[in-house]
């Protein structure tokens, strides 16, 4: 992983403090047998650096197969927030997309039920293309 293509911050309406971030940034996981394998433990790995890993599960993002992982974690300036994770994967190409989303306290998301359900990840879900390049 790298450097975001694209982040967005989400704010009070003052501005002042931060209730979601979502970023996008290019992912590359092999094609082959285990490459849901090695997205899982690249998740697992990130996710446990940054908190409480409360899981990872498979999902569809744009009509291609994706690892959803989620952890709970406190940011010293932030306070108590969501960390999510996804890896989405088209099959026809080693280069995928990952996306971070964080929620805190101040958002809709307040529990792990409302991740992907509450907040801004839906939205985003929802508009996701991807195309071959």
């Amino acid at each position: 992983t790298g450097g975001a293509y694209i982040k967005l911050n989400f704010g009070t309406d003052d501005g002042k403090k931060l209730k979601e971030n979502l970023q996008l940034t290019g992912l590359t996981v092999p094609r082959g047998p285990q490459r849901k394998k090695v997205l899982h433990q690249l998740l697992q790995q990130q996710l446990t650096k940054r908190g409480k890993v409360l899981g990872i599960k498979e999902i569809k993002v744009a009509g291609y197969p994706a690892l959803h992982g989620v952890c709970q974690q406190t940011d010293p300036n932030i306070g108590p927030l969501w960390f999510s994770m996804i890896g989405i994967l088209p099959p026809d190409n080693d280069k995928g997309v990952l996306l971070v989303h964080n929620s805190t306290t101040l958002s809709d998301v307040k529990t792990p039920q409302d991740i992907g359900k509450k907040g801004v990840l839906p939205i985003a879900l929802q508009h996701i293309k991807i195309s071959a390049r």
